[in-house]
């Protein structure tokens, strides 16, 4: 049975001055699961054995909508995903909804899907593919979308930093359908050579662009196994002024290097520890590119007898009125 999908995109009427919103409807064939990114995670300020620190958060349901009317009861800060005690306590000071992210219109964004042997077993059903199909389908009328896929060289006859480009920036998603459905099961998969591949692609999309607003979308469910840095590729990126946004896949990724790689390079974050989570966030992932997405900001104070100085992955788990939960990853140095 189909499902139809709202999405939200917000426009600006000059002469009235005022903001208003239209829906585009898509049909997918499965439903999604709650979902959301890590917009920006605040320097902590520290006093003693206690850190106060801000995170930027958007959350989605499993339709795609933006959750609002939000409170403390549906936040938690967690060490882990099974909410055992650590050495941290954490008390939520202060939530405000309905912040909405700078308008930066138009987008050129070059997606990059992950063809490692791995997502046989990370992605079994493909929804990487579905939900890039999704995202494809939500462009505005005056976006436009390149599509590339990396895995190690020997298994892609041609290609440049181990990327496979599937065709140049495109207004119409849908003509990368042919392209979507041969990494399903045509395209052999290998190694995950995740920073040289990045780079790639940000130096194609500075080159290749025409919008102001050009990014790159990473969709990844490993680690890095091949050439270059993480900074070589932060440096690069605001270098280029081209974001990376991130999107990792199991538990299995590297959380320290999606998340640093994405917002320190202005970009967001999404772990999808459900492949299904893809749905819901690739839907609404133009919102985040174009600007006006709304989002929540958290305020945390977090103390323990010995606070840590070191950079400490932590789980911000999002409790739904509808019972659903999710979690979401990130990378914070807390001195």
């Amino acid at each position: 049975m189909m499902r139809q999908l709202i999405y939200r995109s917000a426009f600006i009427i000059t002469i009235l001055a005022i903001l208003q919103s239209c829906e585009r409807i898509i049909e997918v064939p499965i439903a999604g699961e709650a979902s959301g990114a890590i917009i920006r995670v605040g320097t902590p300020s520290r006093s003693g054995q206690t850190a106060t620190f801000t995170i930027d958060v958007h959350v989605v349901d499993g339709a795609g909508n933006y959750a609002s009317g939000l409170g403390a009861q549906n936040f938690t800060m967690m060490e882990d995903t099974t909410g055992r005690k650590y050495s941290l306590s954490f008390r939520l000071l202060d939530i405000k909804g309905g912040n909405r992210t700078p308008v930066k219109g138009d987008y050129n964004a070059f997606l990059l899907l992950d063809q490692s042997g791995s997502t046989d077993d990370t992605d079994p059903d493909n929804l990487r593919i579905r939900s890039s199909q999704i995202f494809l389908e939500s462009m505005g009328n005056n976006d436009k979308v390149a599509l590339g896929s990396f895995t190690t060289g020997q298994l892609y006859p041609s290609l440049s930093g181990n990327v496979h480009l599937h065709g140049g920036f495109n207004a119409k998603g849908t003509t990368f359908y042919p392209a979507l459905d041969s990494l399903k099961n045509t395209i052999l998969k290998g190694n995950t050579p995740l920073f040289t591949s990045t780079a790639w692609a940000i130096n194609y999309t500075a080159a290749n662009a025409k919008a102001q607003n050009k990014v790159v979308i990473l969709f990844t469910d490993g680690q890095n196994n091949g050439g270059s840095s993480q900074s070589a590729v932060e440096s690069l990126s605001l270098q280029k002024k081209v974001p990376v946004y991130t999107v990792g896949l199991s538990t299995d990724v590297g959380f320290d290097v999606l998340n640093n790689m994405a917002l320190n390079t202005g970009g967001s974050f999404m772990w999808a520890k459900d492949a299904k989570q893809l749905i819901s966030y690739f839907g609404t992932l133009g919102n985040l590119l174009r600007g006006n997405a709304e989002y929540y900001t958290l305020t945390f104070e977090a103390s323990a007898g010995s606070l840590p100085t070191f950079s400490k992955l932590l789980y911000l788990q999002v409790s739904l009125p509808n019972g659903k939960k999710f979690w979401m990853p990130y990378v914070i140095k807390l001195a």
